[in-house]
């Protein structure tokens, strides 16, 4: 199988410019977007996305998939949602007009890009049966109207469907409803931190609909909070399950591996995305 390793740019630098020097300086020729000089995407307008392509294609960087925060905002079914999130920059509740106008704005900006892979989200909180709720809701329904791109849900710990009971009974939807512009972007350290523990096995029932796995590491402090460290330094066993993984993931999928390691410190941002991006290429000799 081919497999792509890339970077999201603001995991190196909120300066997008730094970033994209970082990643030619590397020999890192794709990246995944998901804020620009600290501006979350889906806010920008179309000059803004016309500029960040040029400059793109001056470093001759691809981009390669728009971590979008589509869906990563209230439904009506919501509950227990919880504080102080960190929504880079979008409000959790959003009228119809502006959802609409960010769905149409990423559908754009893919198009602009030549982005094919968009993440997405399962709705805010806490909501009573997931993932049958999900397809019921008219901004999913909008998205899904868009056949010329490929969405991704994300098991994101703070949506509707993080655990791996969701997250199977999501690749059973998926697989039923036959939607050829669906999969999942699969985040194996939100995983581990829901489910403790994990094997392939455990992971086996979604890898045929894995296009995209977001890679990050913790370790616990002494409070028995997360911190995050450099993929590979953390309590993931990433150099014996990766590999399993990406064994078991179909070719057809052109499976994206990107290093998102969640580093809060600006200094230290560009040398744990580097440690994290050489640490898998070693692993899988890529």
């Amino acid at each position: 199988m081919a497999i792509q390793l890339t970077i999201n740019l603001d995991e190196i630098s909120a300066d997008t410019a730094y970033a994209m020097r970082v990643l030619k300086k590397n020999h890192i020729h794709t990246c995944e977007l998901r804020t620009i000089d600290d501006q979350n995407i889906v806010t920008l307008d179309v000059e803004a996305i016309k500029k960040l392509k040029k400059q793109l294609n001056s470093y001759d960087i691809s981009p390669i998939a728009i971590s979008s925060p589509l869906l990563k905002w209230s439904s009506n079914r919501s509950k227990n949602i919880p504080s102080n999130l960190d929504l880079f920059g979008i409000d959790q509740n959003l009228s119809s007009t502006k959802k609409n106008f960010y769905i149409e704005n990423i559908r754009q900006f893919a198009n602009l890009l030549e982005v094919d892979r968009i993440r997405i989200f399962s709705f805010l909180g806490d909501i009573e049966f997931p993932v049958e709720n999900l397809f019921q809701e008219p901004d999913f329904q909008q998205i899904l109207t868009d056949q010329s791109h490929t969405y991704l849900i994300e098991n994101e710990l703070v949506c509707s469907i993080s655990s791996l009971s969701e997250m199977t009974n999501l690749a059973k939807k998926i697989t039923q409803y036959k939607a050829s512009n669906l999969g999942i972007w699969l985040d194996i350290s939100n995983l581990f931190q829901l489910e403790k523990q994990m094997t392939l096995q455990d992971i086996y029932p979604l890898l045929p609909l894995v296009k995209y796995i977001h890679l990050k590491d913790y370790v616990f402090d002494a409070s028995g909070g997360i911190q995050y460290v450099p993929v590979g330094d953390g309590i993931i066993p990433y150099a014996d399950l990766l590999p399993e993984i990406i064994q078991e993931i179909p070719t057809q999928n052109n499976v994206i591996l990107s290093i998102e390691t969640h580093e809060k410190n600006p200094d230290r941002k560009e040398y744990a995305s580097l440690k994290s991006f050489y640490f898998i290429k070693e692993i899988l000799k890529i």
